[in-house]
């Protein structure tokens, strides 16, 4: 599985099209990386192999609210030769975590997120 975020200049279909092959025309070629800035490891850390992935994004608020929209994506795993598990018509388990964090704040952030994300998904704590 892989993350991204939707850039500011991105529609929510070149956002789709950027992630999902599926969504861009025949020979269509995904939009460039070369907007996405602020990640520590870098936009191409979602390249890397692996199950685990980890990004740091530091940016103002206004540059965070402009995102709009993350998406979690799978890629070819251990399944790809392996037909007999393939899950993609049924669906996979997977956790994404996200934290914000700021120096000084003097305004409640988690209820305005509580409010977007708890009727979509189920939070234990």
């Amino acid at each position: 599985m892989r993350f991204a975020t939707r850039r500011p200049e991105d529609s929510i279909e070149t956002f789709r099209q950027r992630i999902n092959t599926r969504a861009r025309a025949e020979g269509q070629t995904p939009p460039s990386l070369e907007t996405e800035t602020g990640w520590l490891f870098g936009a191409n850390q979602q390249q890397s192999p692996g199950s685990i992935h980890t990004d740091i994004w530091s940016g103002s608020a206004i540059d965070l609210a402009s995102k709009g929209a993350i998406a979690v994506y799978p890629v070819a795993g251990w399944w790809k030769n392996r037909r007999s598990y393939d899950q993609s018509n049924e669906g996979v388990d997977y956790s994404l975590i996200v934290s914000i964090e700021s120096r000084e704040v003097e305004i409640d952030l988690w209820t305005p997120v509580m409010q977007q994300i708890a009727a979509e998904v189920q939070i234990e704590t």
